[in-house]
């Protein structure tokens, strides 16, 4: 038998891998290739994007906009504003969170507050005493000085001012009528000479009717009532008992009583209780 071989025929086995995959449509040649697939350098790639050139920290004064150290959109930060624990204006340890100095401005420090009266300043026609002639100045007049010590050796003998307790029953009458009752037994003997006061209590009583008893400093002091000092004690027939205590001036040791609107058994009681001298007689 004879065997004849085809130079173009190529077994097909020789053309495909070991996967069954057609080397010439699977595989490129290597002349086909770019030189950087055998290479491995990056300067033989083509088309290579444009890497600048290397970062830089970024400066808060940069002006200069291109500059990769300008910052943008900085916040506005008003000159001369220090903020400081210790609120001091000339400190440049700034901390956050804590008072602004330019704010303190309008405030004091509590250490700079007064405690006490003491602490302050007294300005121009401050009054720190008052003596007599501010007095004078303020009322516009003298005023008198009236203590004893100061009424002289005369003026000082007319008034005393004490009062002496001494009682004396002065009149008892049960009948209308003015009377006229002379104390000169139951006063000082220099009561004709200085002015008394004398405390009075002066009780009316009776059975049926109204009655009254004045004692004052004129005769029949009733009738009298516009030119004297008098006091009144009175009853009603319904009330049956009244009295009254008070103090007239008496000068040259006299008093008077009188009785009015009275029946016959109308009583009248008229005690003395006290005196003290008051001054000269007119």
């Amino acid at each position: 038998m004879t065997l004849r071989y085809n130079a173009n025929l190529v077994s097909e086995g020789a053309i495909k891998d070991s996967e069954g995959n057609k080397i010439t449509t699977t595989y490129a040649k290597s002349s086909s290739l770019a030189t950087v697939a055998t290479s491995g350098s990056y300067t033989d790639l083509t088309d290579t994007p444009t890497i600048p050139a290397a970062q830089v920290q970024a400066n808060w004064n940069e002006t200069d906009t291109s500059s990769n150290a300008y910052i943008q959109n900085k916040p506005n930060i008003p000159s001369g504003v220090i903020v400081d624990q210790t609120y001091d204006g000339t400190s440049a340890n700034a901390q956050s969170g804590v008072a602004i100095e330019g704010e303190l401005a309008n405030y004091a420090l509590s250490s700079s507050i007064p405690a006490d009266t003491s602490d302050l300043t007294n300005g121009a026609g401050f009054i720190t005493g008052i003596n007599s002639s501010d007095v004078t100045t303020a009322l516009g007049y003298t005023p008198a000085n009236t203590t004893l010590s100061n009424l002289g050796a005369t003026s000082s003998t007319n008034f005393d001012g004490q009062w002496v307790q001494s009682i004396l029953v002065i009149s008892t009458a049960t009948s209308t009528g003015s009377r006229t009752h002379d104390l000169t037994s139951y006063l000082p003997a220099d009561a004709t000479t200085y002015k008394y006061e004398v405390m009075f209590s002066v009780e009316v009583r009776t059975a049926t009717n109204d009655s009254q008893c004045d004692v004052g400093t004129t005769a029949s002091p009733a009738d009298n009532e516009q030119n004297c000092f008098r006091m009144i004690a009175r009853v009603s027939s319904n009330s049956k008992f009244s009295y009254i205590i008070g103090i007239l001036p008496i000068e040259n040791a006299t008093v008077y009583s009188q009785i009015t609107r009275g029946a016959a058994n109308t009583g009248c009681g008229i005690l003395a209780l006290g005196y003290r001298r008051i001054g000269t007689n007119s």
